[in-house]
């Protein structure tokens, strides 16, 4: 006789067994509902891109619609311009000038000639520092030529005469304590010569080594006239 407690029946065997259509019905259902996850995931991160892409294109539109500032209006009228205050007073011009003592320009030969050095300027009140300057004769055939300055410089700074080449230079300037004005015109002093032999001697200032100071050493002078003399 055969024990049913010691052949016990199988579990496996006492469990339904799904038909296979059923099984597979089971994994599409599964399969489906995957696919409708990743789809629904999908659509909202399309969603989520073309909401941040309008509102981006919102704000730029936004910026460029932005009214602009007003432009400033510049006004004219015809009310005459202020020119601006000058920093100085513009200062007097001089004149230099070397004239013959006696009325005549024209000597004979060995004959004792005397000129003098003349400063005007055009403004009586102008303050002179001090003058400075270089001439030269031409030809050089003067004799015993020398300048003998006036009394209106207190110091003569320099005073020479290179009869070789027919150069005098001349330098004097004023004290602190003096006070030198243009008035009516100034001698500076008096040149003297022996005139030589016959023809025409010229005197010129070397303009790059004369000058007239003025009060605070601003240079006034407005120009050098040269002289010239005949010999016959």
């Amino acid at each position: 006789m055969t024990n049913a407690f010691t052949n016990p029946v199988s579990t496996q065997s006492l469990q339904p067994e799904l038909p296979p259509e059923k099984n597979s019905s089971r994994r599409t259902r599964l399969i489906l509902i995957v696919l409708s996850v990743l789809a629904g995931t999908a659509l909202l991160l399309v969603s989520i891109m073309l909401f941040q892409r309008t509102t981006a294109q919102q704000d730029t539109t936004a910026q460029k619609i932005e009214p602009l500032a007003p432009k400033a209006t510049i006004v004219t009228t015809d009310s005459p311009t202020v020119p601006p205050m000058p920093f100085a007073v513009t200062p007097a011009q001089t004149e230099l000038k070397l004239i013959p003592e006696s009325d005549t320009a024209t000597f004979a030969p060995s004959s004792s000639v005397s000129m003098l050095m003349r400063l005007e300027s055009d403004e009586p009140a102008q303050e002179i520092d001090g003058i400075e300057f270089v001439l030269r004769y031409s030809p050089p055939t003067l004799t015993d030529v020398r300048f003998t300055p006036s009394a209106v410089f207190s110091t003569v700074v320099r005073n020479s005469v290179d009869q070789n080449s027919g150069t005098i230079s001349f330098t004097a300037i004023r004290q602190s304590s003096e006070s030198i004005t243009a008035g009516e015109g100034i001698t500076i002093g008096t040149l003297s010569f022996t005139s030589g032999q016959a023809g025409e001697v010229t005197f010129s200032f070397d303009t790059e080594e004369t000058l007239v100071a003025g009060n605070g050493g601003n240079s006034i002078l407005e120009q050098a006239l040269n002289a010239r003399i005949s010999i016959e």
